[in-house]
């Protein structure tokens, strides 16, 4: 079986003016130590008049 025997998962955000951004933790449980999975994404943006927004993501970057 090739399926993780528990999952956390944890996220925080922030909203400040036109600035927001958040960050995202993910810890997979069953694997051997040495290769146990760990995923962290962020993201950050800018708030433009007129429904225009700028942002930037990480997704999955490995510890």
């Amino acid at each position: 079986m090739n399926a993780p025997s528990f999952v956390w998962s944890f996220g925080i955000l922030a909203d400040r003016g036109p600035w927001y951004g958040g960050l995202q933790g993910r810890w997979l449980k069953g694997y051997p130590p040495a290769c146990a999975p760990q995923e962290r994404s962020l993201n950050i943006g800018f708030r433009f008049p007129q429904n225009l927004k700028l942002g930037a993501d990480v997704f999955n970057a490995h510890a």
